[in-house]
């Protein structure tokens, strides 16, 4: 972004439209990031094919998951949620995630798939959230069901 030396002879950046304050890539660039990351599913091919650092690409898609929480209000509801789990590396490590099937929000992501994993995910709504819920679907890990039964017992597929 543009910058000048004031009067104190500090360099500042100007204010412009097309960039968040203090970073150094423009909308068009970060969007053309998260299209050519989509496209890739690799943050390395997207980063050598853009002529940016990986670091520069990570930050990208951090900003965006910011300012799409940033955007998550306690009003929002979610009537067919979905818990699954995401195993990381090649070893047993996992992350439980809540979303939101009929809009693909991802709603949260916690480390691990045990039962109090499960507890954090659905603790993440609010009340009111927690009884407009209609449908949950999980894979069967008894965690899961746990946490569907005894967090969101109110849906109408739980017995």
């Amino acid at each position: 972004m543009p910058r000048y030396k004031d009067s104190n002879n500090k360099v500042k950046t100007i204010d412009v439209p097309w960039a968040e304050p203090y970073e150094r890539m423009t909308w068009l660039l970060e969007k053309k990031t998260l299209d050519t990351l989509q496209c890739t599913k690799s943050q390395s091919k997207t980063a050598r094919l853009l002529g940016l650092s990986f670091d520069q690409v990570h930050r990208v898609m951090h900003n965006f998951v910011e300012r799409g929480m940033s955007k998550r209000s306690a009003d929002d509801r979610y009537y067919y949620l979905s818990i699954d789990k995401k195993s990381v590396s090649r070893g047993h490590d996992y992350f439980s995630i809540l979303s939101e099937e009929s809009t693909g929000v991802v709603i949260d992501v916690v480390e691990g798939r045990t039962k109090e994993s499960v507890d954090k995910l659905c603790n993440k709504l609010t009340k009111d959230q927690r009884d407009e819920v209609k449908t949950i679907c999980t894979d069967m890990w008894d965690a899961f069901i746990y946490g569907a039964k005894n967090t969101l017992r109110k849906s109408d597929s739980l017995p």
